[in-house]
């Protein structure tokens, strides 16, 4: 049997054709895969950082209930070591949550430092101002710092949910969340949270 010249090239040709499609298809998956790689590691990089955040704010709430009883000298110990801590934290914030620039802005000064901090790096700087600038005679005003910080942290935990987006990485990861009956005591808690409308 011999087989005609014209339907080997045709052949040929749509042999070549299916690769060069396969070839293609296989490069934007790859690709694809690439960002979300990418975006996944950005995402846990940036959980860290929040972690980090999240636990000198608390530490920095913590430290409002010694007012009352240590002495100045004391407490202005551990409030420069808080905000040491916490002015690095910032720093490496911007990072992962740069500033939203403005086309009309000169372009003078560093720029990491330009433009529109996100909120919650504010949340933090913001913190740190009032966290450094609280008199430690005004004891009746402890009430409030510690009410402030509370609203920050609270704030820049909603908005590192926001940016990470825990549903999309609970999809890229195939895991969802299982809670035991343990964790309900109804019969424990306070009425007002046993009908699930109390928040932490």
């Amino acid at each position: 049997m011999t087989l005609d010249p014209n339907s080997i090239s045709l052949a040929a040709l749509i042999v070549s054709a299916i690769a060069i499609i396969a070839s293609i298809y296989s490069a934007l998956r790859q690709e694809h895969l690439s960002k979300t790689e990418i975006k996944l590691q950005r995402d846990t990089d940036l959980l860290k950082w929040g972690a980090d955040c999240v636990r000198i704010l608390q530490e920095m709430i913590e430290f409002t209930f010694r007012i009352a009883h240590d002495t100045e000298e004391e407490l202005a110990e551990i409030r420069t070591n808080l905000l040491s801590e916490v002015s690095v934290l910032i720093d490496i914030g911007r990072w992962y949550l740069p500033n939203l620039i403005n086309s009309n802005e000169q372009d003078e000064g560093q720029a990491a430092y330009k433009g529109y901090r996100p909120v919650a790096i504010d949340a933090l700087l913001y913190s740190y101002r009032v966290f450094k600038s609280f008199d430690f005679k005004e004891k009746d005003r402890v009430n409030d710092l510690r009410q402030y910080l509370v609203t920050a942290k609270r704030e820049f935990v909603s908005q590192i949910q926001a940016t990470v987006d825990p549903a999309r990485l609970m999809a890229a990861t195939g895991e969802k969340p299982n809670y035991p009956k343990w964790m309900h005591p109804k019969e424990l808690l306070p009425k007002r949270y046993q009908d699930g409308g109390g928040e932490q």
